[in-house]
């Protein structure tokens, strides 16, 4: 048990620190005199977030940080022994950020160009949509798995703005991404000519469908 309670007067907003042996008696408040009955809290802040967690908690529900990492001091990399490993299995998904868009263009060849109504617009537009939206959930799934190991976010952005980025821009947009994760500590981005590579691939192969269809 600590040896001392912080505690926050209801009524004056006042913060006190009160010793251990005071608990289970009244007490009253420094600052307005309010009486109030000195209890074990049930809360403590998060020392990552900061937000107002159970103290009984493991684990923060706001950053989904493990609290055990901060009793323990961390090693000359500065990133604890679970966040490395976690790090170290997660930076394998880097490389999953360039397989839809080769999967994407080999899907073109496959279902447009071998298609028996020759190269049917609707099939581009299928296959497009979905290597967008595989793509952008990868973003959106690497980018969480990055700030719940490290704390940070790629880039300064979310999650959700990266995807939806994906989607509206990709040729630019996903070998940057690709770029930003290398700058969080623990993670690389030499995958960043892989993903580049991949998307090039299929928007050439994209381009040079949708120029056949309209001639």
């Amino acid at each position: 048990m600590s040896e001392a309670i912080q505690h926050t007067c209801v009524d004056c907003g006042q913060e006190m620190t009160i010793p251990t042996r005071y608990l289970g008696t009244n007490q009253k408040c420094r600052k307005c005199g309010a009486e109030f009955l000195v209890a074990q809290p049930t809360t403590k802040k998060c020392p990552f977030c900061a937000e107002e967690i159970k103290v009984e908690a493991v684990v923060c529900r706001f950053c989904n940080r493990s609290l055990t990492e901060a009793d323990q001091p961390p090693p000359e990399g500065g990133i604890s022994p679970k966040a490395g490993k976690d790090t170290k299995d997660q930076d394998q998904l880097g490389i999953a950020l360039a397989l839809p868009w080769f999967a994407g263009a080999f899907a073109i060849y496959l279902f447009v160009w071998q298609s028996p109504r020759f190269l049917a617009p609707s099939r581009l537009g299928m296959v497009s949509l979905i290597t967008l939206g595989v793509a952008a959930a990868l973003v959106a799934v690497d980018a969480n798995k990055i700030f719940a190991t490290s704390g940070e976010k790629v880039g300064d952005q979310s999650a959700g703005l990266w995807a939806m980025a994906v989607v509206l821009l990709a040729i630019i947009v996903a070998p940057l991404y690709a770029f930003q994760r290398g700058k969080v500590q623990g993670f690389s981005s030499r995958y960043t000519l892989f993903v580049l590579l991949g998307v090039l691939v299929y928007a050439g192969m994209t381009y040079f469908t949708w120029a056949l269809i309209g001639t």
